[in-house]
């Protein structure tokens, strides 16, 4: 409503996602809020952390610090919520994605193991208060609907590295099949669009946006693309080169043309330099390096990345 600001829902945790509804009626929105045990708690930063599960190897999902995850259906309205989710009941640690279908919503959600030494990953659809489950033992934080069978982006086995992350299906009776089974790179990013798949994928330091429907790449350039969307025909991009900080771009005929200046102050005043890009082949394979050449006879810093399960980019 012009500059003023509309406050539609609010909540004492925080807010981590949300999804506008098929009929444009509702907000979804996936909260992380204090369990039950801890909400009487009037000091909880200053309250010692009780660890009886102990899941270390999930960046921000594992030690979860006393939180669930819930997820809200909210008339825009009415500004009225109903809890969809309730993350206390159903012991859920954390919501990766959450995608509404014509006839069903589905998510994918975190789960204690029963040792309470793991997180499991599991996808699930939404039946009342209840969640039936789908899939589990997956890792796969994008769900979408394309042709009217639901998809995800992910791995079929959450330990299954080193190994790409795909564009992958899933049947109602929980079978996971390949959309693209020869596409040797890892898919970070699906989203169907006037029914059009288009996902972004790395390759060789680049992040690339492709059309999954015709198979065809929409720009070939040394550039990260972070993120897509789209306004009609138009297709925008947050993309980042070696020299030039992120930007929003329009992207049409493969070429990127410049609306947003976020980081025009600081390219103005600062000096950068480019790279130059060069794969070298070893005999048994092709190793992509990149090297800033700052002046003849000046210092040099030589920096290994390890790898396999991520790039480097430009």
């Amino acid at each position: 409503e012009g500059r003023s600001i509309n406050t539609i829902f609010e909540i004492e945790g925080s807010i981590s996602n949300y999804l506008l509804s098929n009929n444009g009626k509702f907000i979804y929105v996936i909260t992380s809020e204090w369990s039950k045990e801890f909400k009487s708690v009037e000091d909880k930063n200053s309250e010692p952390m009780y660890y009886e599960n102990l899941p270390f190897r999930f960046d921000t999902r594992g030690i979860i610090y006393n939180k669930r995850a819930h997820v809200y259906k909210v008339n825009i309205q009415t500004k009225k919520s109903t809890k969809i989710v309730d993350g206390d009941s159903k012991n859920i640690i954390s919501i990766s994605s959450f995608v509404e279908g014509e006839n069903s919503i589905v998510l994918s959600f975190d789960q204690y193991n029963l040792k309470g030494t793991m997180l499991e990953e599991k996808i699930g659809e939404i039946e009342g208060v209840k969640i039936k489950e789908i899939y589990s033992n997956g890792s796969m934080g994008n769900l979408f609907y394309y042709e009217d069978d639901l998809h995800a982006v992910g791995m079929r086995k959450r330990f299954d590295w080193p190994t790409n992350t795909s564009v992958l299906k899933i049947s109602n009776s929980g079978k996971i099949s390949f959309k693209y089974r020869t596409f040797d790179r890892n898919v970070i990013k699906a989203e169907v669009n006037e029914g059009t798949l288009y996902f972004l994928y790395e390759d060789s330091g680049k992040t690339l946006l492709r059309d999954g429907t015709r198979n065809i790449d929409l720009i070939n350039s040394e550039v990260t693309i972070k993120d897509f969307a789209f306004n009609n025909v138009e297709t925008y991009v947050i993309a980042n080169s070696f020299s030039s900080p992120d930007e929003i771009y329009e992207l049409s005929d493969g070429q990127l043309t410049k609306i947003s200046k976020a980081n025009e102050y600081f390219n103005k005043k600062v000096k950068t330099w480019n790279c130059k890009y060069k794969r070298i082949d070893t005999g048994q394979s092709e190793i992509d390096t990149w090297g800033i050449f700052v002046g003849k006879d000046k210092p040099t810093i030589l920096n290994i990345h390890g790898g396999p399960a991520s790039q480097y980019a430009f």
